[in-house]
């Protein structure tokens, strides 16, 4: 029978990935561990003879928890399957199909290993999860960061995992979500359950010398999960990036599109792959449908930036508590003296809770410019002052600048400033369509 989890916070990605490799994480977090000095960022540092190490024995006990697995689902039936016809090629020398399944492992389990390298360096890194309101992830998802520079992001730990909760209208389609959809086309006479995954949050990993950032998108079933005792039966998409910093003025958009470009490459590989080696005998995916895909995962990436470039702006903005499942009685208890707040902690440790961080709960007010002489860009040459009072009304998209503060305006931040009309008050008289006017940082 499947062991059921009681864990109360697995809706934060961190705490489900642990719960269901329980049986054999601490082992590889120990082989990864002592090559890791003070100060080493494991995502970027690790020694390759230690990650060929801790991948191969993620790997085996990847293929353990196969046959470990009941679910009754189309994509643990058929690793299980193919588990099965790896053991037969292998019985009867067909190297040449052992090799196909062993590549079609290693796709899958690639993924899981580089889920688990960002798990690893998050907990080394203080296991800080920052949740953030749906007003802001939706304000952020329609805010550009193109022209910001990586060297100006600046992560308040190596490693942060930001929590977004389950986004019903955004899908997260990695190499699972690929083999279920494959698998689905190759026998369309079988009505599999319609299972997806949506985007539920963020590991953002960054590197102390360049600036470069990993991040690996993690998501949820759109199911409900009735198996759950290991990672097959708990399976779940993810994926992972690398926004390179390849200069001091490279921008976010320089790495988006270098990103982009290798994932078309990538998903075009694969999918000829699979019709090469007689996995599937064909695919009905086209260009344009790959191309959606892929924009949409780019987009995603705009939302972890400004998740990621809120933090370091408005840090007084941050709440650290415990979650409104937590019982009340012990919160509240770890905010009186010394003595019954330790007690109450760990209390509160031993049934599974814990604090997170919680952001946009004090409703930040961005700025929204209004005035029509500041709000305008600056023009240089051409335009007059004249002329630009009597431009028509226009949107300005949401958009971010730096601004300068504190004492003697020594330090920088980014602020927000929301879509706004321009000459909103000729807008009455002005035509139905109207320019959208992009901002420059």
């Amino acid at each position: 029978m499947p062991v059921k989890r009681n864990n109360p916070l697995l809706q934060y990605h961190p705490v489900r990935f642990y719960e269901v490799r329980k049986d054999f994480i601490t082992e590889l977090i120990n082989i990864i561990l002592p090559a890791c000095k003070e100060n080493v960022n494991l995502a970027f540092s690790v020694p390759e003879d230690i990650k060929a190490q801790a991948y191969f024995s993620l790997t085996n006990s990847f293929v353990r928890q196969i046959y470990l697995s009941v679910s009754n689902e189309l994509f643990p039936t058929y690793l299980r399957e193919m588990s099965n016809l790896g053991k037969n090629y292998y019985l009867t020398k067909n190297y040449l199909g052992l090799e196909a399944i062993k590549d079609f492992f290693d796709l899958l389990t690639n993924d899981d290993y580089l889920a688990f390298e960002q798990y690893t360096s998050f907990n080394v890194c203080g296991s800080n999860i920052f949740e953030f309101s749906q007003e802001l992830l939706e304000f952020f998802l329609h805010t550009d960061v193109d022209k910001v520079l990586l060297r100006d992001i600046r992560l308040p730990f190596n490693t942060i995992y930001l929590h977004f909760g389950r986004q019903e209208d955004k899908r997260i389609n990695g190499n699972i979500s690929f083999t279920i959809q494959s698998l689905q086309l190759e026998d369309p006479s079988k009505k599999f359950e319609d299972i997806c995954f949506l985007l539920d949050g963020a590991y953002v990993n960054q590197c102390p010398d360049t600036g470069s950032l990993k991040i690996t998108l993690t998501s949820v079933k759109n199911k409900i999960t009735k198996y759950t005792n290991n990672c097959v039966d708990y399976y779940e998409d993810t994926l992972s990036f690398y926004l390179e910093a390849d200069s001091i003025n490279s921008t976010i958009q320089d790495a988006a599109s270098k990103e982009r470009q290798r994932l078309l490459e990538s998903n075009k590989i694969q999918i000829q792959r699979q019709i090469d080696e007689g996995v599937f005998t064909q695919s009905t995916y086209n260009e344009a449908k790959l191309n959606k895909s892929i924009d949409d995962i780019i987009n995603y990436l705009k939302l972890v930036i400004n998740c990621a470039l809120y933090l370091q702006s408005y840090p007084d903005d941050i709440e650290e508590d415990y979650t409104t499942e937590a019982p009340r009685n012990l919160v509240q208890q770890t905010k009186r003296a010394p003595g019954a707040a330790a007690a109450a902690t760990k209390k509160l440790n031993q049934l599974g809770y814990r604090k997170i961080k919680f952001c946009g709960s004090k409703r930040q007010q961005f700025w929204q410019l209004e005035d029509e002489e500041v709000s305008e860009p600056v023009l240089v040459g051409a335009v007059s002052l004249e002329s630009k009072r009597n431009m028509a009304p226009h949107k300005r998209r949401a958009h971010i600048r730096k601004q300068r503060y504190g004492k003697e305006l020594q330090s920088w931040r980014y602020v927000w400033i929301k879509e706004t009309t321009v000459h909103k008050d000729k807008y009455n008289l002005a035509p139905q369509q109207y320019r959208i006017y992009e901002v420059a940082d």
